[in-house]
């Protein structure tokens, strides 16, 4: 038996999709982050990303928690990618 079409659908969009949650999140830790309180962090990536509201709100935190200078190690996209990881996002 093969596999629904609605499922094979989500499967594939899923697949395509995979990194972009991550990459935009990085985006913005690295670019817009002076302008954003939590509230408006958590809002604005809700809506851009599939990343639930209570793990937008540990990454805020501890994105603010860091050492600056490992914030601006966040450009890196391994760094970034590395620091989203802990926190489920991919």
């Amino acid at each position: 038996m093969g596999m629904n079409t609605g499922r094979l659908a989500r499967l594939v969009e899923d697949t395509i999709n995979e990194g972009k949650d991550a990459d935009q999140i990085a985006d913005t830790l690295v670019n817009a982050m002076e302008e954003m309180d939590e509230k408006g962090f958590v809002e604005f990536l809700s809506d851009v990303t599939k990343v639930k509201a209570p793990a937008l709100k540990k990454i805020f935190k501890a994105y603010w928690d860091m050492d600056p200078m490992a914030r601006e190690d966040l450009g890196n996209p391994a760094e970034s990618k590395a620091f989203l990881k802990q926190f489920g996002v991919k």
